[in-house]
């Protein structure tokens, strides 16, 4: 079971994608192209496109100041961050792939 033992087997990278589509049933589809597209989350940082994001506007419960976002292999990668209140760095908040640019609907 990945629930258990996930942790330290993504430390000891020896956690597979099938491990996970065998514990994740049904959702191991929905996620995996999160999966695919984490890698290109160092692009992201380095050419983001910016908006300054409005969660009432977005309808959205993101807690997020900023969403960067680009499109890599076809898929939209977007990154929310905030500024934290007790150091003033800037922090992820949520991590979104999608076919089309996050609007505030479904994540």
């Amino acid at each position: 079971m990945v629930k258990k033992k996930g942790f330290p087997k993504l430390r000891q990278g020896t956690l597979t994608l099938e491990m996970l589509k065998k514990a994740n049933l049904g959702g191991y589809e929905r996620t995996i192209y999160r999966i695919l597209h984490f890698p290109f989350l160092h692009k992201l940082l380095h050419q983001p496109s910016l908006i300054i994001f409005n969660p009432q506007l977005a309808q959205s419960m993101i807690d997020a100041k900023f969403m960067l976002y680009n499109i890599y292999s076809g898929r939209y990668i977007h990154l929310g961050i905030k500024k934290e209140d007790n150091s003033g760095f800037y922090v992820s908040v949520t991590f979104l792939e999608r076919k089309t640019p996050y609007q505030g609907d479904c994540c």
